[in-house]
């Protein structure tokens, strides 16, 4: 059986980016989400592991103790500018297996959000998350499916949070079983 090791990007203590609206941060979205992909992909006869981040370092060696084939960091993305859309997924420019993880994942995504298709980002040394696309032993994304800062955006999520862990689910399978 194949395991996918999903990763709760930030913690209770650093919630990441916040909307002050709706009084969410990306823990709290992406906490519920992390558990809705892992029961889909448990029922889907993928194993699911749920991490839930303490510190950078140490996440990243205990996402590489898990043997897991494929890893994903959930997060949302955040900016200043309140009219930003889209979804994006970030990858290893150096991976060919995580640029098509991400690919696989985005499209759908992308297709259910019906925001702006940001696409997929390679990561060099020193941008967003490098450390765990580098780092990890195993194939890896991660996930900005909509900005956070965004009020339309994140009640669209909200309302879509089901569909889209059933779609990102669904990619990962697709993905795990032609691996």
């Amino acid at each position: 059986m194949k395991t996918v090791c999903i990763v709760i990007g930030h913690s209770p203590s650093d919630g990441g980016c916040y909307n002050e609206t709706l009084g969410m941060n990306e823990y709290d979205f992406n906490v519920v989400m992390a558990g809705q992909i892992a029961e889909k992909l448990h029922r889907r006869n993928v194993k699911p592991v749920v991490l839930y981040r303490d510190t950078y370092n140490g996440m990243i060696e205990d996402v590489n103790k898990t043997g897991a084939d494929f890893a994903l960091e959930l997060h949302c993305n955040g900016v200043s500018d309140k009219g930003v859309k889209g979804s994006e997924t970030l990858y290893w420019s150096k991976s060919v297996p995580s640029k098509r993880l991400a690919e696989r994942l985005q499209k759908p995504i992308a297709a259910l959000i019906n925001q702006n298709n940001r696409g997929i980002k390679p990561i060099e040394q020193g941008g967003r998350g490098w450390r765990f696309l580098r780092y990890t032993n195993m194939p890896s994304v991660i996930l900005e499916p909509f900005f956070i800062s965004n009020d339309d955006s994140l009640e669209m999520a909200l309302t879509l949070r089901e569909q889209l862990a059933n779609t990102i689910a669904t990619a990962l399978v697709e993905h795990v079983k032609g691996s």
